[in-house]
This record gives structure tokens, C-alpha cells and sequence, in this order.
């Protein structure tokens, strides 16, 4: 069995709860441009977001760079919350070209 990615563990912070039409709008403004829910990964300008709370980071088709491939991040809600606030920061040496959500 392959060794277990040492990555970024599990944040302690408290995630607000949610406004699904906020969120939307927030999606639309800020990820849509680029994300989608569904599609082929192969051909799509960023990674497909359907499904991806739970799943590894960077194991898909789209082509992710080596440190979010590298990163051991299982997205959860905490950790979409952190990453969201400043990808860059988060996992440093990432691709996606978004400075983060200013607020909540």
C-alpha cells in the first residue's frame, strides 16, 4: 500500500451556515466563468465541482497543478470555507488565477 499523502489537515474553524441563492450569486460572479458543474474535465478551462465535497483533491481530469495534486486535501466544507478565503495561501503554487472571497 502507497504511503498516506502527508497534506493539509482538517481546519478548525466554524463554517457559517449557508444561503443557497446567495451562494449562487457568488458562484456566478466569481467561479462560473471558469468552473462548472458538470462537463468533461478534459477540455473544460477548470476542474468540474459536482461531487467534490468528500473527494481527494486533484484526481480528476482536468490537468491540476503538481502542488493541488500534491496538497492530501480531502475537500470538506471547512476546507472549501479556507481555501475559498485565498486559494493562493491555502495551497501555495496553485494554478487558478482567483485572490479570494472577501467576506462570508
Amino acid at each position: 500500500m502507497p504511503p498516506k499523502k502527508k497534506g493539509i489537515e482538517e481546519p478548525k474553524v466554524d463554517v457559517p451556515n449557508g444561503d443557497a441563492g446567495a451562494g449562487r450569486e457568488v458562484f456566478d460572479q466569481h467561479c462560473g466563468a471558469c468552473h462548472a458543474f458538470d462537463g468533461d474535465e478534459k477540455t473544460a478551462a477548470a476542474p468540474i465541482l459536482a461531487g467534490i465535497v468528500g473527494r481527494p483533491a486533484g484526481i480528476t481530469g482536468f490537468k491540476y497543478s503538481n502542488a493541488m495534486k500534491k496538497s492530501g486535501i480531502t475537500w470538506s466544507d471547512k476546507h472549501l470555507f479556507m481555501f475559498l478565503k485565498a486559494p493562493a495561501k491555502y495551497v501555495p503554487g496553485l494554478k487558478m488565477a482567483f485572490a479570494g472571497l472577501e467576506s462570508e
